[in-house]
């Protein structure tokens, strides 16, 4: 699922680069510096946060599927985020 909707949202040329303003969003760097999709910090209990400000879209500047790609670039940041948090809190050497 994950990587059939990336294909469709990026393209077979850029679906397989890094997911990095050099690599599959180089042609959206625009919309995402909109600030219309953001992480904040987490929560007390360690979730993690996402703003969406739709007001922050202007359809005539960023297409539609240009805020896909960066929502789809966000979801997956978060997701490292989460698994990156979940590996410390179990990882037998934790000591914080």
């Amino acid at each position: 699922e994950y990587w059939t909707r990336r294909v469709a949202l990026f393209g077979d040329e850029k679906a397989f680069l890094p997911m990095t303003i050099d690599g599959a969003l180089r042609d959206d760097v625009d919309t995402l510096r909109t600030g219309f999709f953001q992480i904040l910090p987490p929560d007390l209990q360690g979730r993690p946060v996402l703003l969406h400000q739709k007001s922050r879209i202007n359809p005539s500047r960023h297409h539609r599927d240009s805020l896909g790609r960066v929502i789809l670039y966000m979801l997956t940041t978060v997701s490292m985020m989460t698994v990156d948090s979940d590996e410390r809190q179990e990882h037998p050497n934790n000591v914080s």
